[in-house]
């Protein structure tokens, strides 16, 4: 079955919701959530979106609410992924990163894990495949 991608569809103002990959906002409680490159019909009268079936959208926010993830780029949803829940420098992400991508093995899903590098503490979780470094504890001696 081959399924075509229609450029328009209509919206329930009697308007008409145009087909785009844009960023599109989701409040979970009081959590603002931003999906970024996220296929979609916005309705640009009543700002009303919509997605087509297979988009499969609510697994994507909640995971993104359990991480705490103010942001999550679609593109990367079937990917593994790391994410950020504070401000690092890059040469710290980067180190994050290589040492996350070395271990990843080890890293069991819905576990959340902990790796001393140098004089930090790196505490994060996995969730499917994506790995969220929550923060760091600088150990005192």
């Amino acid at each position: 079955m081959i399924q075509t991608m229609r450029n328009s569809i209509d919206c329930r103002c009697g308007k008409t919701k145009v087909y785009q990959v844009d960023t599109v906002e989701h409040f979970v409680l009081e959590r603002k959530i931003l999906l970024h490159h996220v296929p979609h019909y916005y309705c640009r009268s009543c700002k009303e979106v919509t997605y087509d079936i297979d988009t499969d959208i609510i697994p994507l926010i909640k995971l993104a609410y359990r991480l705490q993830l103010k942001e999550f780029d679609w593109q990367y949803r079937n990917k593994l992924t790391v994410v950020f829940n504070f401000n690092a420098d890059d040469e710290l992400r980067q180190d994050i990163q290589s040492i996350i991508n070395e271990n990843i093995d080890s890293f069991e899903d819905e576990e959340t894990f902990a790796i001393i590098h140098g004089s930090k503490i790196i505490v994060g979780e996995r969730l499917e495949n994506i790995i969220a470094v929550q923060k760091i504890i600088e150990k005192v001696f």
